[in-house]
């Protein structure tokens, strides 16, 4: 029992760990106009997905993602 519970804690730790990292993406934000430059920016991905749903149109849909704090 001592062994699983070591190994759960290792994983919440490793997860929590993961969840603080902002990966560097294509579609992450690395500025906005009119941030403080002394601000650090948060965590956000931006970007458009292809909703084409027949030949010969074009269609996106645009998503802005950030972390909760």
């Amino acid at each position: 029992m001592r062994t699983v519970s070591l190994a759960v804690f290792a994983l919440a730790g490793s997860i929590a760990a993961a969840a603080d990292y902002c990966y560097d993406k294509p579609s992450k934000v690395e500025s906005l106009p009119f941030w403080s430059s002394t601000d650090q920016l948060p965590c956000m991905y931006s970007g458009v997905l292809s909703a084409n749903s027949k030949p010969g149109t074009n269609h996106n849909l645009f998503y802005w993602l950030f972390k909760s704090p």
